[in-house]
C-alpha cells in the first residue's frame, strides 16, 4: 500500500513507516473513522474531494492508505487538530479512484489499526450515458420479478442497477459485456420503483459512467413515463443545430415532442431498436428556446398515450448580447471558512444573472432580482466550493434567450495555518517574552546596583 504522511511532530522522533515493524503495534488503539466529501462516494472527475480521519486520542501522526498505489503527492494535508487530519485531493482525475484507509500514531512507537476503508469512485463524464429498459414488459401483477436490462456503448462492461435515489448498487453483473440483464422481485404494487444504471470498463473499476435515465418498474398496466435529453447540452448559439432524443422503455412506440405543453413538429417513429426516436431542430432561432417534453404510445394505438416526460431547456445564447464580466471578493482568494463573494455585471438593466461552473452544463445558482450585477455569496467556502466559474444572463421576460458566458474567474481556498506552524510561532512568542522578562530583569539589577 500506499503511506501518506499527514503531520508529524517537529520535536519527535519517529520510526519509518515499515509494514514488518508496524504489524507487530497495531491494535492498542481503537480504529480510527474515516470518512468522504461530498457524501455519496462518486464525485465528478474534476471535482475536488477531502478524506478526512478522525481518532478518539490525541494523535501525533496520521497516515493515509491507499489501494491500489498512486501518486503520493495527490493527498494534501490541508488541515490538523491533533485528534483528525484533512486531506484534499484537487482536481479529481481516473487515478484518485480507489479504496482508502487511514491510521494514526500516539506514542511509544505504537500505531492504530487502519480503519475501515472508503472507496472513492470517479464519475466521468465523457464516458455516453447507458441506455435502461424494462426487458419483459407487462403489468407485474401476476409477476414477483421485472426484468430489467442495461446497454452499454462497447463490449467489455460491467454494469450496475441502483435506486434512482442512491449511489449504493443493488445488483452488479457478473460477466463484462455490451448490455447486462437484472432480475428485480416486486412483492407488491406498492413496491414498485424507479432504476437507473451505470457501467464501469472491467480494469478501471473505480470510474464510473454517468447514471441512466431513471426507467419506473410499473405497478400496473400504466405506460412508464419516457425520458428526454439533448445530445448537446447547455445553451446553443443562435442559428445552430440541436437534436433531443426521447427514449422510452417499451418498445415498438411512437414519440410526440411537445413545446411549453403544445404538440411541437410532425410525430416521430421510434428509432430501428424500437425504444427511441431523435428531433431535430436546424437553424435555432430565439423562438425555439422554451421547455420541451415528450410521449408516446404503442405503434398504431393512439388511445395509449403515456404521460409527459419530465421537461428539458432548450436555451439560445445570443452573440449580439455583452459579455458579462466576474469578479471574486477577496481577490487572490480566501482562507477555508471564510466567505467569498462573486460578482457579475452587465451594461444594462433588469437583467438575471445566473452563475455556472466551468464544465458543469446547468447553472448553479440564479439570482432572484433583476439588474445590472449580481452577487453570490459562498458562506464558509470549503474545498469543494474552489474552482473555476462564469455567470451569464437573460433579459427580464426572455428566460430562454442569454449572452455568452463571461471569462472564467478562478475561486482559491487556501488552508489555515497548521499546528506545526502555530506551536513554533507560539515557541518563538514565548522566547521573546522570557527574553524581555531578563533584560528587565538585568535593567532592574543594574539600578539596584547604583543605589
Amino acid at each position: 500500500p500506499e503511506l501518506r504522511t499527514a503531520f508529524t511532530h517537529p520535536y519527535l522522533a519517529l520510526p519509518p513507516s515499515d509494514s514488518s515493524f508496524l504489524s507487530n503495534l497495531e491494535g492498542t488503539y481503537p480504529k480510527p473513522l474515516i470518512s468522504v466529501t461530498p457524501q455519496g462516494r462518486v464525485i465528478p472527475l474534476g471535482r475536488n474531494a477531502t478524506i478526512r480521519c478522525t481518532c478518539g486520542n490525541l494523535a501525533l501522526k496520521f497516515e493515509l492508505i491507499k489501494e491500489p498505489n498512486g501518486a503520493t503527492e495527490r493527498g494534501k494535508l490541508v488541515e490538523f487538530n491533533g485528534y483528525s487530519a484533512e486531506f484534499l485531493i484537487p482536481q479529481i482525475s481516473h487515478s484518485d479512484g480507489g479504496s482508502y484507509t487511514c491510521r494514526y500514531y500516539i506514542k511509544s512507537s505504537a500505531w492504530s489499526p487502519i480503519s475501515v476503508p472508503v472507496q472513492i469512485i470517479v464519475e466521468d463524464p465523457s464516458y455516453p450515458t447507458p441506455f435502461i429498459r424494462i426487458r419483459n414488459y407487462g403489468g407485474v401483477i401476476e409477476r414477483l420479478t421485472v426484468g430489467i436490462e442495461c446497454e452499454g456503448p462497447e463490449p467489455g462492461l460491467i454494469f450496475s442497477l441502483h435506486k434512482a435515489e442512491g449511489t449504493a448498487a443493488v445488483s452488479t453483473s457478473e460477466k463484462p459485456g455490451k448490455q447486462a440483464g437484472f432480475d428485480v422481485s416486486v412483492k407488491t404494487l406498492d413496491e414498485a420503483k424507479s432504476y437507473t444504471c451505470r457501467y464501469h470498463r472491467r480494469w478501471k473499476p473505480f470510474v464510473w459512467s454517468p447514471p441512466s435515465n431513471p426507467v419506473e418498474v410499473p405497478g400496473d398496466e400504466k405506460l412508464p413515463k419516457p425520458s428526454i435529453s439533448a445530445i448537446r447540452p447547455g445553451p446553443i448559439p443562435l442559428g445552430e443545430n440541436t437534436t433531443f432524443l426521447c427514449r422510452a422503455s417499451v418498445p415498438n412506440s411512437t414519440f410526440r415532442l411537445d413545446k411549453d405543453g403544445d404538440a411541437h413538429g410532425p410525430l416521430h417513429e421510434a428509432g430501428d431498436n424500437g425504444y427511441q426516436a431523435e428531433f431535430h431542430i436546424a437553424n435555432v432561432s430565439r423562438q425555439d428556446g422554451g421547455s420541451y417534453t415528450c410521449r408516446y404510445h404503442p405503434r398504431g394505438d393512439m388511445a395509449f398515450m403515456s404521460k409527459h416526460s419530465d421537461p428539458t431547456e432548450l436555451l439560445v445564447s445570443d452573440p449580439s448580447y455583452p459579455r458579462p464580466v466576474i469578479a471574486v471578493t477577496p481577490r487572490g482568494g480566501s482562507v477555508r471558512g471564510l466567505d467569498v463573494t462573486l460578482r457579475c455585471q452587465a451594461p444594462e438593466p433588469r437583467l438575471i444573472f445566473s452563475l455556472h461552473r466551468v464544465g458543469a452544463t446547468t447553472a448553479l445558482r440564479r439570482a432572484q432580482q433583476g439588474g445590472d450585477s449580481a452577487e453570490f455569496h459562498f458562506p464558509a467556502v470549503s474545498w469543494g466550493d474552489a474552482g473555476n466559474y462564469t455567470c451569464r444572463y437573460h433579459r427580464m421576460g426572455q428566460y430562454f434567450v442569454c449572452s455568452e458566458p463571461s471569462d472564467p474567474a478562478a475561486l482559491v481556498v487556501r488552508a489555515t495555518l497548521s499546528v506545526g506552524i502555530s506551536i513554533r510561532m507560539g515557541v518563538a512568542g514565548a522566547v521573546l517574552l522570557l527574553m524581555m522578562l531578563i533584560v528587565a530583569e538585568a535593567v532592574c539589577s543594574w539600578q539596584r546596583g547604583r543605589l
